[in-house]
């Protein structure tokens, strides 16, 4: 005699198998996340990287700055005593933390879970972009938004979530000006959507954020007027450097730049993970025929795709970083239409307005923390897909069975995995896998592992600066347009901008201007990196420097990047008495 199994004994078998399923999400995360730490000392990009460590650094320095992330970060760089790769550890684990206490908070799930699922904000370090930024730091600002807004809704009475919503406010604006902008507007609606006409945690959050940009402003430059004075100057900068509005080209649409085969793998994944809620949430197997159709259709269509791929799969994998950036919202759309299928009857039931709110709040935060970047929205969005993949799980949680989680995690997982290892093999402006980054050089008080081409390039600039008398501290004016990770890897004081950046329409006129209004004081000692005819240089005679007042102390060619090779770079000390020079930068002003 055969004995059916009830729905009673599904749901313990389902239970039974998601609680397993705990335990190898758990590991499948450790493992993302001992690999990216593990290489945390490893890599050093001389373009965007060596950016965001001299900001952090030297933010106290420039005048002018249109992101305050340095001003934030300055004092973990203190705590880790320079040492760059404890501060990349730092700042990322703070990002982790901040990825599973938010999970633990929108799904209301065990550690297991909210472990697996808030490592995946590890993406945050998009193409090995490991040093912490203003992108870093806004995604910091949109997770705790969202863990003050999920406070928020679960105890009403609390001050608590108000209170991170506003630190929240106040991390964004310091990062990126418009993302703070798009943020106080999504979290204005959905707390409205979510709880109401209640000014209460509105007003709170205003206030919290208020007093922290006015003490920031204070602390940086002394005064909020001061502080305006320094943000008007950036906007303008902004202008004059890339001719035109700062605001053109931010409210835009952007779709997925993506072939149709890679759309046609995305589909698949979806009606994939559509079909499972359908499968496991009614207990019914045996009734559930399209459901299993649609699954066969779904693996079908992605062993299609593959087929499509060709044998050369890795070159495949890694030349497809946008399909695993935008896989999670695939995931999450397929989830959610899932459990939308199974449970349509009663999704107005067990939806509550808080639900639909926070939704909607996780699923905008992705392009919230893009916005005013002129990268496309879905590929850096990509870098913040933790939130996608939430808003999918929670529509999930509410409406069906937990153990119908599965396939979209394990989604999650496998996007932010693959893209990890993508990363490692082919970081960043970087010419070598970091596995294979051996060469041992010390930049800050840390020695990192970079590839054998920059080494060779950063000892030999090091040592020729040494010798000419170079000391820690000295400005140096680089003027090549694209290497600002040269100052801070000798130790140099970045003269005018942390990057004076070349290659753009206004970038010369950029130059004078930075330049114009820095003190003479610290123009009459900059030594000069200069390489003439580079494909983004900036040229010293628009800027009234003679290469008369100067020697060479060193050429050199710098290491491969994806930048357009260009011609020998020469670092050049500057002559005569420094009162003498000084004098010059006055008279010519």
């Amino acid at each position: 005699m055969t004995i059916e199994a009830t729905p009673v004994d599904f749901i313990d078998r389902g239970q039974l198998i998601f609680r397993r399923f705990e335990w190898v999400s758990l590991a499948i995360a450790v493992v993302t996340a001992a690999l990216v730490f593990a290489l945390s000392g490893s890599g050093y990009d001389l373009t965007d990287e060596g950016y965001y460590l001299s900001s952090i650094a030297n933010y106290a320095e420039f005048s002018v700055s249109s992101t305050q992330f340095g001003f934030v970060y300055h004092p973990l760089y203190r705590l880790a005593g320079g040492d760059i790769a404890l501060l990349r550890a730092s700042s990322l684990a703070l990002t982790v933390f901040l990825g599973v206490w938010l999970t633990h908070m929108a799904l209301s799930c065990r550690l297991p879970i909210a472990i697996a699922v808030g490592v995946t904000s590890i993406t945050v370090i998009n193409g090995w972009l490991i040093s912490p930024s203003y992108n870093s730091l806004v995604v910091q600002a949109a997770l705790l938004g969202a863990i003050g807004l999920a406070i928020s809704f679960r105890d009403r009475g609390s001050n608590w979530g108000p209170v991170l919503i506003g630190l929240a406010g106040w991390l964004a604006f310091m990062a990126k000006p418009p993302s703070a902008a798009a943020l106080a507007i999504l979290t204005l609606m959905c707390l409205a959507l979510g709880s109401g006409h209640r000014l209460r945690p509105l007003v709170i959050a205003v206030s919290v954020a208020s007093l922290a940009l006015l003490a920031s402003a204070t602390i940086i430059d002394g005064s909020p007027f001061a502080f305006i004075v320094r943000l008007t100057a950036a906007v303008e900068d902004a202008r004059i450097l890339q001719g035109m509005g700062p605001a053109d080209g931010i409210l835009r649409i952007d779709t997925w730049p993506l072939q149709w085969k890679d759309k046609a793998l995305l589909l698949a994944v979806s009606a994939l993970l559509a079909g499972a809620p359908a499968l496991t949430g009614s207990g019914q197997w045996q009734k559930q025929k399209s459901t299993l159709l649609m699954i066969v259709g779904g693996i079908i269509l992605a062993a299609i795709a593959m087929i499509i791929f060709g044998s050369q799969l890795w070159s495949q994998v890694a030349d497809r970083q946008a399909v695993w950036r935008i896989l999670p919202f695939a995931a999450a759309v397929g989830g959610i239409v899932g459990a939308i299928f199974v449970k349509w009857g009663t999704i107005g039931k067990t939806m509550c307005r808080e639900d639909w709110a926070m939704m909607a709040f996780l699923g905008s935060l992705p392009f919230v923390t893009a916005f005013g970047s002129n990268v496309n929205y879905w590929i850096l969005g990509g870098c913040a897909s933790i939130f996608w993949t939430l808003a999918g799980l929670r529509f999930i949680v509410v409406t069906s069975d937990r153990v119908v989680l599965m396939p979209a995690i394990l989604a999650a997982q496998a996007s932010c995995l693959l893209l990890i290892i993508v990363w490692v093999a082919q970081p960043y402006r970087q010419s070598e896998p970091l596995f294979e980054q051996q060469s041992l050089v010390s930049i800050g008080s840390t020695t990192l592992r970079i590839s054998k081409d920059a080494a060779k390039y950063l000892d030999t600039i090091r040592s020729a600066a040494r010798r000419e008398g170079f000391r820690p501290g000295d400005p140096l004016l680089d003027l090549t347009g694209h290497a600002p990770g040269v100052a801070f890897a000798l130790g140099a004081l970045p003269v005018a901008d942390p990057w004076i950046l070349g290659g753009y329409v206004g970038s010369q006129s950029f130059a004078r201007r930075v330049v114009a209004r820095t003190p003479c004081a610290i123009i009459g000692r900059a030594w000069l990196l200069v390489e003439p005819g580079g494909p983004r240089a900036i040229e010293p005679a628009t800027l009234g420097i003679s290469p008369s007042g100067f020697r060479v102390a060193a050429r050199l060619t710098g290491p491969a990047t994806d930048y357009p090779a260009g011609g020998a770079q020469f670092l050049m000390r500057p002559e005569g008495k420094v009162v003498d020079r000084v004098a010059a930068c006055q008279r010519s002003r």
